[in-house]
């Protein structure tokens, strides 16, 4: 699976005042689940297995619920994000 390209669409921003502001939002329609980022993780040829990976992505996902109920976030590169793992926990 390749798709190098990402569709949006513009929506009115409504967080700002101003009614010229618009954000772009994804519209891709693929969402992968855990075992289908495992599966591309595992074609790129690693030494780790899928019981491997699925451990790491279970203890990432516990430890960004914890540090989100204590109020703390998860940054991803250079930039502060929301995690989808984190909207989970705090809703359920």
């Amino acid at each position: 699976m390749v798709n190098n390209v990402l569709s949006y669409a513009l929506f009115e921003n409504h967080l700002t005042s101003d009614p010229n502001d618009y954000m772009a939002v994804t519209t891709n329609a693929i969402c992968l689940d855990s075992n289908a980022l495992v599966e591309l993780m595992l074609s790129r040829g690693s030494t780790l297995t899928e019981t491997d990976i699925l451990a790491v992505l279970k203890m990432e996902r516990e430890v960004i619920c914890e540090q989100a109920a204590m109020g703390n976030n998860k940054r991803y590169g250079n930039y502060r994000q929301p995690h989808t793992a984190t909207t989970r926990c705090l809703i359920r």
